[in-house]
């Protein structure tokens, strides 16, 4: 479970901050509560600031991803916030996530085929959002850095674009779409 603190005013009146938590400059760390990040994400709309806060500052790629996701859900009353993480945060990564959730990119998917393996076991559903809402507007999963960064480059460049995610039964698949973008194939690790 992913854990961070909540502001904290301390006995001198000095405020601390999700951010100063994350990146270890708060001196009095014992003291401040602490909660589950999940808490952020059952009312979104009524925690922008801290959303935006853990997005720029948490030491955890996958929990800043979760806060720009977040954010980028809440539409046009998330605009400024999602801005402030393009311009303070760090990290390239939660940078091009921020704005790809202000400026959405869709891909070309051409024909959609499934390997006869990845048909058997996927779940039908999964496999659609997967395609439809992720892989087509830029969001590529569960891969690392360097292959995310290169499917941003491969955006522009016309390469291949591979992206990895998991079903609702925890099997593993890829999506991958051919650099001319005329076929997009689903199919599991094995199959590649």
């Amino acid at each position: 479970m992913i854990m961070i603190r909540e502001p904290y005013r301390s006995g001198s009146g000095m405020q601390h901050t999700p951010e100063d938590s994350c990146r270890g400059t708060n001196k009095n760390a014992a003291e401040i509560p602490r909660f589950d990040v999940a808490h952020l994400f059952t009312s979104p709309h009524e925690n922008i600031p801290l959303l935006r806060e853990v997005a720029i500052g948490h030491r955890d790629p996958e929990t800043r991803w979760k806060c720009v996701c977040a954010l980028a859900s809440l539409g046009k009353n998330a605009t400024d916030a999602l801005a402030v993480i393009l311009r303070e945060s760090m990290d390239s990564v939660v940078r091009a996530r921020a704005d790809r959730a202000l400026r959405p990119v869709t891909v070309v998917l051409g024909a959609l085929v499934m390997t006869d393996t990845a048909f058997g076991v996927l779940h039908r559903e999964d496999v659609k959002v997967a395609l439809l809402r992720r892989h087509a507007r830029g969001d590529w999963g569960e891969l690392c850095r360097e292959d995310w960064e290169a499917n941003e480059r491969a955006l522009f460049e016309n390469s291949r674009l591979f992206s990895a995610y998991h079903d609702r039964a925890g099997h593993k698949f890829y999506i991958i779409t051919e650099h001319d973008r005329s076929i997009t194939t689903v199919l599991l690790p094995e199959d590649y």
